[in-house]
């Protein structure tokens, strides 16, 4: 496969490695009971990861977002229709989590409210990106 690295590939791959990132910190954070917020009241960040929504299916969302974003990374490489659409399910499911943060729990959580925005642009630049495509295509 030959693709032509871009400024918006280049922008893409920076935001994913540091969603695996901060998704990793906040994991470890998390099993060894550390501070999580990266900035902010650290009560807050507590209690909206212990809160009901902080876990899918018995299983931590930290955990959760560390795998994603590793598929994400490897879907990146490997095949861009599907990573388009894990980008499109991974902003709406961080909107989401805005959304719980702000309206439902009344708390944010900040080194959360920033694995969701950067997922939110991940998302915005795949988008420009391939509309950027598509136009030189015609």
């Amino acid at each position: 496969m030959n693709r032509k690295i871009t400024l918006g590939s280049v922008i893409i791959l920076i935001l994913i490695i540091l969603e695996l990132f901060l998704s990793s910190y906040l994991a470890y954070q998390t099993l060894t009971s550390s501070d999580t917020c990266l900035i902010g009241q650290q009560s807050q960040c507590q209690e909206v990861q212990n809160s009901s929504y902080g876990k899918l299916f018995g299983i931590k969302l930290a955990y959760l977002a560390v795998f994603a974003f590793l598929i994400l990374l490897i879907l990146y490489f490997t095949n861009q229709e599907l990573f388009f659409l894990a980008a499109i399910f991974g902003a709406g499911a961080s909107a989401y989590f805005i959304l719980l943060q702000w309206f439902v729990l009344k708390q944010q959580c900040s080194t959360c409210l920033v694995i969701d925005g950067m997922m939110i642009l991940i998302f915005l630049s795949a988008g420009i990106k391939r509309l950027v495509k598509r136009r030189k295509e015609v």
